[in-house]
């Protein structure tokens, strides 16, 4: 299985009342030779212009994906990079893992 984690933190040029609490990205990526990433694109993206497309893609390009993962060198696969905004209050520990496995996909 290929997770992610991607914590966003409140960035200073952008007011957290503006910046989405929950986002996701869905990429879709080649595997290629020695388990890495290659021809990755975003799909679908819940909040556009926040830079989270940038950030889905650089994290997908740093995981390692191969046969392990249900995925054959040359296949394309999908991936959904999920973002939590957490508050500045909230003490609670992020969980180890948000996204979800890499689906082989047809195109």
């Amino acid at each position: 299985m290929f997770t992610a984690i991607m914590m966003a933190a409140a960035v200073q040029a952008v007011a957290t009342d503006e910046f989405p609490k929950q986002a996701y990205v869905m990429v879709q990526c080649v595997a290629g030779p020695n388990e890495t990433v290659s021809d990755c694109r975003v799909l679908e993206v819940s909040h556009p212009g926040q830079g989270l497309e940038d950030a889905a893609i650089a994290m997908v390009r740093r995981g390692r994906i191969g046969q392990s993962n249900g995925v054959a060198v040359g296949q394309t696969f999908r991936i959904k990079i999920a973002f939590r905004l957490a508050d500045e209050d909230d003490e609670t520990p992020p969980p180890k893992s948000i996204g979800g496995e890499a689906t082989p996909s047809s195109n």
